[in-house]
């Protein structure tokens, strides 16, 4: 998984779950940049356990990684992830 798909994963991930089956059960459901930007916008509804919520899809997008994507990724980021 690239830096880049773990950030989208992660700002999907940030879309209130009603809102997420909502828009991806649609008639024409959107693409997953069009998910990943409004896992980005700054409502009220995501700013509450906002924090919580990234922790969470950090953990999920983490724990589907294969080993060797895991050890890929933080050799990326460097020790400071350690």
């Amino acid at each position: 998984m690239s830096r880049h798909q773990l950030v989208q994963a992660l700002r999907v991930a940030a879309i209130p779950e009603d809102e997420f089956e909502r828009m991806v059960e649609s008639d024409n459901p959107p693409t997953i940049t069009a998910l990943s930007d409004r896992g980005t916008r700054r409502d009220a509804r995501l700013r509450r356990g906002h924090a919580q919520r990234r922790l969470s899809a950090a953990r999920r997008a983490l724990a589907a990684l294969e080993p060797a994507e895991l050890r890929t990724l933080l050799d990326e980021f460097g020790e400071g992830v350690r």
